[in-house]
């Protein structure tokens, strides 16, 4: 697909409210024209026009499929990384971690991870922070917000495209 555009790969991404870029959308609407008719449509897609039904909801489906393929790769899920983000603030205000029983098992393994690298900060559930300790778990709050909000963005995508099937009849 990267060699049907002239757009560079930096122009092809997704909005954070989950529209897809310009670029992106264009490309796609591009693809998804048969081979044989592309030439005479080029001027169309380059002014951003939708060629066809059938093209917009090819596009469409393809760059579900991909979100969706991206989010079943990922370890945890949204919900499971806000949860970690409220654990660490709640951690940051108390500093004392939640009983891991009670965590789903990827946030259970992140946590036995950061408490095994710190293992000389914590005793009996409650942690004296050190500098570098703070920092960690600063860093590792950053890592899950930028987790959490690329799944929105997926997310959010999948609830566009889909949202464009619907307002072009094809899923009524």
């Amino acid at each position: 697909m990267y060699s049907l555009c002239s757009w560079d790969n930096e122009s092809l991404y997704i909005h954070p409210d989950g529209k897809p870029s310009f670029a992106l959308l264009s490309t796609l609407r591009f693809w998804a024209v048969p081979k044989t008719s592309r030439k005479s449509v080029v001027h169309l897609v380059y002014s951003g026009n939708r060629l066809s039904t059938e093209s917009e909801v090819v596009a469409m489906r393809w760059l579900i499929t991909k979100c969706r393929t991206a989010l079943e790769v990922l370890q945890t899920t949204a919900p499971e990384d806000c949860k970690l983000l409220n654990i660490l603030n709640k951690f940051q205000d108390n500093h004392k971690f939640p009983e891991i029983k009670e965590m789903p098992p990827p946030l259970a393994s992140e946590l036995c991870a950061f408490i095994e690298k710190n293992k000389n900060v914590v005793s009996e559930g409650i942690c004296s922070m050190s500098c570098v300790a703070r920092r960690s778990i600063e860093r590792w709050k950053l890592a899950t917000l930028w987790r959490f909000l690329y799944k929105q963005i997926l997310c959010s995508c999948i609830i566009h495209c889909s949202a464009v099937i619907y307002y072009l009849g094809v899923d009524r």
